[in-house]
């Protein structure tokens, strides 16, 4: 099935310019999850591995500048969860603001249920990176999870990112209980 997932975005990329992004999340001893988009101008189309269920998301993110060092992502996806067979409204944004060589970043979003589910709100990044070196930055990162009826889940860890030509690499590990418990590596090449 990863496969075949990567091979349909990688097609749906090929006819217009965007951004294709893969990456992979180790976590506590899980098996790992892949997810890969592809970032249209008019649309974003998403596919996520999970252990238990496949999601497919598809959605549209604009751009807002907010003065000469800083910007907003807005908008959102329908996002349907294949084993359940539900679907949610998933409202996303993604703040990024330079001052100085500090980088500033957050990534908010929540799954609003539509036909049953839990509702949810999270931050994948939330983020404070400076420039190490051409083309690297590094600093903290955190992440967080709260769903209804369960117990909230954060994290925080070091991140880095390369960046090469078209090609941005991406780690980070965040660290909950004085132990790893989310690794992402992830790959961002714009087409």
């Amino acid at each position: 099935m990863k496969t075949l997932m990567l091979a349909s975005l990688l097609t749906l990329s090929i006819a217009q310019a965007g951004t294709l992004v893969v990456r992979e999340d180790y976590q506590d001893g899980r098996e790992p999850k892949l997810a890969a988009g592809v970032i249209l101008p008019k649309v974003e189309v998403w596919a996520f591995s999970q252990p238990d269920f496949p999601i497919y998301e598809v959605g549209r993110m604009e751009r807002w500048q907010l003065g000469a060092r800083s910007s907003v992502l807005a908008g959102g996806y329908i996002s349907y969860w294949d084993r359940p067979q539900q679907l949610y409204l998933e409202p996303y944004s993604i703040w990024r603001t330079t001052i100085g060589t500090t980088i500033l970043t957050a990534k908010l979003a929540a799954y609003m249920p539509l036909n049953g589910g839990a509702w949810q709100a999270y931050s994948d990044q939330m983020s404070i990176t400076w420039p190490v070196g051409q083309n690297v930055t590094a600093g903290l990162t955190t992440r967080w999870w709260l769903m209804e009826g369960a117990k909230p889940s954060a994290g925080i860890g070091p991140m880095v990112t390369l960046k090469t030509g078209d090609l941005t690499w991406l780690a980070r590990a965040t660290f909950q209980n004085n132990r790893v418990t989310v690794v992402r590596l992830e790959a961002k090449l714009a087409f």
